[in-house]
């Protein structure tokens, strides 16, 4: 039975011959000065670390996370109907999907639930997607439209009407509406007209939100409720 022993790199001739050892040298020795070769590189890696880093070699840096897109924000206490209508406007304008969803009203804050009707048209046209509207499906849509903008692309709500009824908890609004969002999407509209009859009402902090939207349609031309429908898929 034969031993085959390996030769540290200690015991190398300069050329890079092995050493030829001796008949009467034990190979026990041979594992041990390997060993020692072994500690010793493995001491040196840490020290060769150290010294790049005291160095100022930057090859472990990383980069610097982009900034996120902040939109913008106008949103003030809606202490008043005219104040929620307001927002929504700026909403829209800023395309700030926050902002939009608080002009609707939250059943954390209130005992009331938010319900939109659609036009005859849009609820014929995307099927079951009315049946169950909720605020997550007016998140989806407006999350939805924004993505499909740029931030310089203009959007905006213009309203021609005014208040039929205002109590001390409720109103309702009436009015007329050019909605514009130049979203890029192929065969859908960017700017639409129509009528919306809002019901407004205070929640238990005093502010006001929407919380039954109606939406008309304007003789034969896109309404909103198209936008929702087309987004909200």
């Amino acid at each position: 039975m034969s031993i085959v022993t390996l030769v540290p790199r200690s015991l190398q001739s300069p050329e890079g011959a092995a050493y030829k050892p001796l008949p009467h040298q034990c190979p026990a020795m041979y594992l041990a000065i390997a060993y020692i070769d072994y500690m010793t590189v493995r001491t040196a890696i840490p020290l060769l670390v150290l010294a790049i880093a005291l160095a100022g070699c930057d090859i472990f840096e990383t980069r610097d996370a982009e900034p996120p897109t902040v939109r913008g924000s106008s949103f003030v206490p809606p202490t008043t109907p005219s104040l929620a209508l307001q927002n929504l406007q700026n909403a829209i304008a800023e395309k700030n999907l926050n902002d939009y969803l608080r002009c609707l009203v939250d059943t954390l804050s209130s005992d009331r639930h938010f319900e939109f009707i659609p036009t005859a048209g849009a609820a014929a046209r995307y099927g079951s997607t009315f049946t169950d509207w909720n605020l997550r499906s007016e998140q989806t849509y407006f999350a939805a439209i924004v993505a499909n903008t740029e931030d310089g692309d203009p959007s905006s709500l213009q309203l021609t009407g005014g208040f039929d009824i205002t109590s001390s908890d409720s109103a309702i609004y009436n009015a007329t509406y050019t909605l514009i969002f130049r979203h890029g999407v192929a065969g859908t509209p960017e700017e639409v007209t129509g009528t919306m009859l809002l019901t407004l009402a205070t929640d238990r902090s005093n502010f006001w939100s929407i919380v039954r939207w109606t939406d008309l349609p304007d003789g034969t031309e896109p309404a909103w409720s198209d936008l929702k429908g087309r987004f909200a898929n």
